[in-house]
């Protein structure tokens, strides 16, 4: 078990891998090919002939793919991350598994290894016991011992984690994405910029992010082209939640012709009768404050069967008005 002195070191932990995952700093190519090296060292595999830096994931993931089919791609993927993840991992299932439990045990047996590295984005939850946050906190700061050459294994992942964003291994090559110059996220942590792209690179490549949800660039940049139609064509419902909020959830009602049809506390249902047949809406009140203190309204698609807005909630999140009641809002 953990003493209080160790548990009291989780907050500083947890802090200092979050810097990392969210860091904009220019990339540490040095420490990054110090640990890929020891990688493929631990593999038993020839030290790749060249290190390629590339300025967004988008040109790592389109040139290495690429690259991989020209060259004859080979295993070197499996190989890389199979000799550091199985010992890592294993290693420190074994010493802590009974403590932290049988059911992330299971989940790393059926861990499946994909021919990339998420660099700064897989400090954490990733590798569960292999990743750098949880590692390093059982090396350093309870001192837990291993055997072999697990903990050189560990700190050549947390090198490569910590100094640079994605990377694509291959038997010759290992190409590398600079670290984002800007991540902008909602006060719950999410992605999100009402003006501009929520993360991007170097290169100008980004993802644009509407509280967490990913969405066009000119859903944010250019709210004022959204039509009527737009929104009724969109099939994914997350997205169009969000273009209904740029376009005016009141504009929409009155432009859509859209008629309340029953309020019961829960929410507004709004039908919608147009040429393909009813739609329905249901306009809800966030149950989530934003950061002042107040609750948006949204509009979400719902079924064209429901009676109540209290049905079309429920039904969203699988239940039925009997298992559903949470606090009403008025």
């Amino acid at each position: 078990e953990l003493t209080e002195a160790q548990k009291a070191r989780m907050p500083e932990w947890r802090d200092r891998w979050i810097r990392v995952g969210l860091s904009t700093e220019p990339m540490d190519l040095p420490r990054f090919e110090r640990g890929m090296r020891s990688a493929y060292q631990f593999a038993s595999l020839d030290q790749p002939r060249i290190i390629i830096r590339v300025s967004s994931p988008l040109v790592g993931a389109l040139a290495s793919s690429i690259a991989n089919t020209l060259l004859s791609r080979d295993a070197v993927d499996d190989a890389v991350g199979g000799a550091v993840d199985d010992a890592v991992r294993g290693a420190v299932r074994d010493a802590v598994g009974d403590a932290v439990g049988g059911a992330v045990g299971d989940a790393m047996r059926n861990f499946i290894w994909f021919p990339y590295l998420g660099g700064q984005f897989w400090i954490g939850g990733w590798w569960w016991y292999g990743s750098p946050a949880t590692a390093s906190f059982f090396r350093d700061v309870c001192a837990l011992k291993l055997e072999d050459n697990i903990w050189e294994r560990a700190m050549a992942y947390e090198d490569i984690c910590a100094s640079a964003c994605w990377s694509w291994p291959h038997r010759q090559f290992v190409m590398v994405s600079e670290r984002p110059i800007a991540i902008r996220r909602d006060d719950r942590g999410r992605l999100h910029s009402e003006n501009g792209m929520a993360i991007y690179w170097p290169d100008g490549w980004g993802i644009y992010s509407w509280h967490g949800v990913r969405v066009s660039a000119s859903i944010i940049e250019h709210p004022e082209l959204i039509s009527i139609e737009d929104i009724r064509a969109e099939t994914n419902a997350e997205i169009r939640r969000v273009m209904m909020w740029r376009f005016g959830l009141d504009r929409f009602i009155s432009e859509s012709g859209a008629k309340c049809i029953q309020d019961d506390g829960y929410g507004e249902l709004y039908r919608i009768d147009g040429a393909d047949g009813p739609e329905q809406f249901v306009r809800v009140v966030n149950g989530t404050p934003e950061s002042d203190g107040t609750y948006k309204d949204y509009m979400l698609p719902t079924w064209p069967d429901v009676r109540t807005a209290h049905e079309a909630i429920a039904r969203s999140y699988g239940r039925t008005v009997e298992t559903y009641a949470p606090e009403q809002r008025t």
